[in-house]
């Protein structure tokens, strides 16, 4: 059997909505790994000052932000700690985006998406409508990424789908 034979198989159709979603999932991965990596340069380059200027803008968040307790985290819990919860935000995203991009564990990647955004949502959506707007655009997608078996559009999860069938992940 051919490689492409193989593929065929084990791939779902390309058919324009599996592209859609195909199409999304990457857009999506490349927005995840963009924004940890360029966390990740930051804190290895200039750690001290990245550190201090994300924690100066948690604390200005704080201050107007409407969720009371979002704004008691922020406060007590992220600011005191802000290269501790910088450095996960940021091997989280680009973890993410790994399992967006490969097509692996697309479900559960989507899912670490969704939570990210909402704490990014909660965090500091009341700054500007393009930022509440973003993280309610990508929320929605990975939602669809969720519903839809986006992995399995040229991605792992088709191979691990094939295998294990009676597994509900890819």
């Amino acid at each position: 059997m051919t490689f492409t034979e193989t593929l065929n198989k084990v791939q779902m159709p390309l058919t324009s909505a599996a592209l859609s979603v195909l199409l999304i999932r990457l857009f999506i991965a490349y927005e995840w790994i963009n924004s940890g990596t360029g966390k990740i340069q930051n804190i290895l380059a200039t750690p001290n000052p990245y550190f201090g200027a994300l924690a100066n803008a948690f604390g200005a968040w704080a201050k107007s932000n409407p969720y009371p307790f979002v704004t008691d985290f922020l406060t007590n819990t992220l600011v005191p700690n802000a290269p501790a919860f910088i450095t996960i935000v940021a091997i989280c995203e680009v973890l993410v985006g790994l399992s967006l991009l490969l097509g692996l564990l697309t479900r559960i990647g989507a899912m670490g998406g969704i939570i990210l955004n909402v704490i990014f949502y909660l965090a500091a959506g009341h700054t500007s409508p393009s930022t509440a707007g973003i993280n309610l655009v990508m929320i929605g997608a990975q939602l669809g990424m969720m519903i839809a078996p986006g992995g399995r559009v040229l991605g792992l999860d088709a191979l691990l789908h094939r295998k294990f069938t009676r597994v509900p992940l890819w």
